[in-house]
């Protein structure tokens, strides 16, 4: 059990450490000290190797203790390490014997979270994901998605969760695209950039094994760059491939965005009553009549089914569309369940599911029969709202 540690009195066997290479190298991590440590154990989630630089299995470890700092965002969990050689009274106060010596604090979790919680298992990083997983409440981005290099892999399965977050930039490619091959290097870098340093999350989907996904998403050509907020398309990247005029496209959508969050806080005056809206209304049979009844705004319903494949198929995509018209006062995107609420779906003449009807001041204006992507759905209703009297 000792042999794992090198133990205090090999101490006096120096020796230089070996050169390694990782994309993130070990020296790049937070590196603390008696003046910084306590700040940070206290005030975000912080996992520490105690370390000394002479020692072999410390050397070992350190590759795959940068790689583990890309699993994690900055504001979810710290990758740290302290050097015992140079902060030898803060080592002796934490009571580390060998090294590496590895503590999780975590300062919302435990009854005293300024003691570290050890970990004493295999040093993999599935071991180490587990452990941070099991033992603190960090609810990292990594338990979600999928990770690729620095790249987060979307799926049909979490792909309404990745356009949830407040910025994501997504690639949309296929393996036999030529430009998408050439771009796949620089993306990496994009993602290294961004996935680690802010909260903007770099993104891609495989469209030749997610295909209805990418199709209902309005995805034609390869690879396409679209930037999402809060569900919502706010762009498609139309410029050069160029890294630094992708990263230029994602500071000014970043930008654009906090100021949009700021603008909607101020204008926003909060009530008691104030609760966090639906993106989707669920009308019920009593409420339909009123729902569609009114004179300020149009109203688009799906009929549907529980047990209805293609409603199914279509609920991700209809609740991207109530994400999108959110902040529009003219526009409600609901929705109806016809097995529960069946007198309703048989007086609107609802035959087949899902059945999607616009209506207007409490009259149908017009039924969707096309295609059901995210931007059909879009200009479907863009050209039934009602034009401004002048």
């Amino acid at each position: 059990m000792y042999g794992i540690f090198c133990i205090s009195l090999l101490l006096l066997l120096a020796s230089t450490p070996s050169a390694f290479s990782a994309t993130i190298s070990f020296e790049e991590l937070l590196n603390l000290n008696e003046a910084t440590f306590f700040q940070h154990i206290h005030q975000e989630a912080t996992f520490v190797m105690f370390y000394a630089p002479w020692c072999g299995h410390s050397k070992k470890l350190m590759p795959t203790w940068a790689e583990l700092s890309q699993r994690y965002k900055p504001d979810e969990l710290k990758i740290a390490k302290v050097d015992c050689t140079a902060e030898t009274k803060l080592c002796s106060e934490e009571n580390i014997r060998g090294y590496p010596t590895l503590l999780l604090y975590d300062p919302y979790g435990g009854e005293s979270p300024q003691n570290g919680v050890r970990f004493h298992g295999e040093r993999t990083l599935a071991a180490f994901s587990k452990f941070v997983e099991d033992t603190s409440n960090i609810d990292s981005i990594t338990k979600q998605f999928e990770l690729e290099g620095f790249v987060y892999v979307m799926t049909a399965d979490n792909f309404l969760e990745i356009f949830k977050q407040p910025n994501a930039f997504v690639m949309f490619y296929v393996p036999w695209c030529s430009h998408c091959t050439v771009l796949k290097p620089t993306w990496e870098a994009l993602a290294k950039k961004y996935n680690l340093e802010t909260k903007t999350v770099i993104a891609k989907m495989d469209c030749s094994v997610h295909k209805s996904t990418c199709a209902e998403l309005g995805i034609k050509a390869y690879p396409s760059l679209v930037y999402f907020n809060k569900g919502t398309v706010t762009s498609r990247y139309e410029g050069t491939r160029e890294l630094k005029d992708l990263q230029t496209f994602v500071d000014l959508q970043y930008s654009l965005n906090l100021e949009n969050d700021a603008d909607e806080a101020d204008e926003k005056i909060p009530s008691e009553d104030d609760e966090d809206t639906e993106s989707v209304l669920s009308i019920t049979g009593a409420k339909f009549h009123d729902t569609i009844g009114s004179t300020d705004t149009i109203t688009f319903v799906k009929f549907y089914t529980p047990w209805c494949g293609h409603c199914k198929r279509l609920a991700p995509v209809w609740e991207l569309l109530g994400k999108h018209y959110k902040r529009n006062s003219g526009v409600v995107i609901a929705k109806l369940d016809c097995e529960e609420y069946s007198h309703i779906c048989k007086a609107q003449k609802v035959e087949g599911y899902p059945t999607l009807n616009l209506y207007h001041r409490g009259k149908f204006k017009a039924q969707h029969e096309g295609g059901r992507s995210l931007p059909d759905l879009i200009q479907f209703v863009t050209k039934h709202q009602p034009k401004e009297e002048l």
